[in-house]
């Protein structure tokens, strides 16, 4: 009878580890951290990707699943992915006090990505920590919405429908901000 007993425990641990293991191999939580995939670092160029306006430019690292980092160099103000142009496509955005862009598109990694630029004259991208945006929702279909921090940190984007447009405030301290479309999964 001991010996049935000390199998089944030993079944049922067994159990909750190989349980317990997949899922925590399949969570994934945006901005967990550098060892899980998501975005590592974004820093910001003072380059202009051969538009008009400095500041609108950005360059994000992406760590996969496998560990492998890629870089990519991404134009906010034209939507050019490492020098490539229509990677990324302009979507309709409105910024209230701003004139402004914004492009959506999947790197080659195979992620999802918005990026928004807001401009304040003919020569740079403006500097401001809050300012308001209102994107189309169809770009947003489907997606929660993350934004990147320079350490890579994603921080989930509270937005409100306001007709066909989702309203949201944005940090563009840096000129350029990144935001990481992870898709909705269903419950």
């Amino acid at each position: 009878m001991k010996h049935w007993m000390k199998t089944f425990a030993l079944l049922g641990m067994s159990a909750c580890l190989l349980t317990g293991g997949a899922i925590s191999a399949c969570a994934r939580t945006p901005g967990a951290g550098t060892d899980a995939a998501g975005f590592t670092v974004v820093s910001h160029k003072t380059s202009d990707c051969g538009s008009r306006h400095t500041d609108a430019a950005l360059v994000a690292q992406f760590r996969d699943a496998e560990g492998k980092v890629r870089e990519y160099t991404i134009c906010a103000e034209g939507g050019e992915v490492n020098g490539k142009k229509g990677v990324l496509h302009k979507v309709d955005a409105v910024f209230p006090v701003y004139a402004g862009d914004a492009y959506t598109g999947t790197l080659d990694n195979g992620e999802q990505v918005l990026i928004l630029v807001c401009y304040n004259d003919d020569e740079s991208a403006i500097r401001t920590r809050d300012t308001i945006a209102y994107v189309d929702l169809s770009a947003l279909e489907g997606y929660e919405a993350y934004l990147v921090g320079a350490d890579g940190t994603e921080t989930k984007i509270e937005m409100k429908q306001v007709d066909h447009d989702g309203r949201f405030h944005i940090d563009l301290r840096d000129g350029a901000a990144l935001i990481h479309l992870v898709p909705v999964t269903a419950q």
